[in-house]
């Protein structure tokens, strides 16, 4: 029974409206008007009709519910993981430049509780050029800070690309979280710089943008937490 309860309370809202709407309607006809007789024929027909139709609409969704909503909620369930992980690594890769830079800078930094200000002071204590915690494979060398935002950044647009291929499946804030983060401003600008030398001593011009990025993740984080805890990641 309880199993009955969530796939109706997953269905979609407008079709529960609907079916309560008519449900009440059907029980209103048939156990209070019936009680009375038609003035006419003509009225007596029409009685009969509109409970025919209320009949339709009920049987209508038990169809939609068990042959149609059955199947997406079932595949849903299976594609979840799937979704949660990735959703989960998008937010991973910001909690792991925000812990390195945490550490660079010897500022304490954290998702939950970031600020901007708290992001320009640690970002003005790397410079651009230096080295950051990420070495390339086939050269063995240090890649620079500039490097490492875009090794990041290409590795929550992979991510969320694998989850917006799950789109029937994926609720409209979801979808809005995970496009905003791929289309923020510091994606776009650490892009813009990688074949461009700045003069910059520090990443603090970075500092807004990076913000911006990092409370998208916050909001997704929140999000995942808040209507994806039933889902383990495979």
């Amino acid at each position: 029974m309880k199993k009955l309860f969530r796939l109706v309370a997953s269905a979609s809202p407008q079709a529960n409206i609907l079916l309560t709407l008519a449900t009440v309607l059907l029980f209103a006809k048939t156990l209070l008007l019936n009680r009375y007789p038609a003035p006419d024929q003509s009225i007596y027909e029409l009685g009969i009709l509109f409970e025919a139709i209320l009949a339709s609409v009920i049987a209508s969704y038990v169809f939609y519910l068990l042959v149609v909503h059955l199947k997406e909620h079932s595949d849903k369930q299976t594609v979840a993981p799937y979704v949660v992980k990735h959703t989960s690594r998008v937010v991973a890769e910001c909690i792991s430049q925000l812990y390195e830079i945490g550490k660079k800078s010897d500022v304490d930094i954290d998702l939950d509780t970031l600020d901007e200000p708290t992001v320009t002071l640690a970002l003005s204590k790397i410079a651009p050029y230096s080295p950051a915690p990420l070495v390339f494979l086939q050269t063995k060398e240090s890649a620079n800070w500039l490097q490492y935002f875009e090794f990041h950044n290409n590795n929550s647009s992979k991510s969320i690309n694998r989850v917006l291929a799950q789109l029937p499946y994926l609720e409209a804030k979801h979808v809005s979280l995970l496009s905003a983060i791929d289309d923020c401003s510091h994606f776009l600008v650490v892009q813009q710089f990688q074949n461009h030398n700045i003069s910059n001593s520090d990443l603090s011009a970075f500092a807004t943008s990076f913000f911006e990025y990092c409370s998208l993740c916050r909001d997704l984080k929140n999000y995942a937490g808040d209507h994806m805890n039933h889902a383990k990641p495979g």
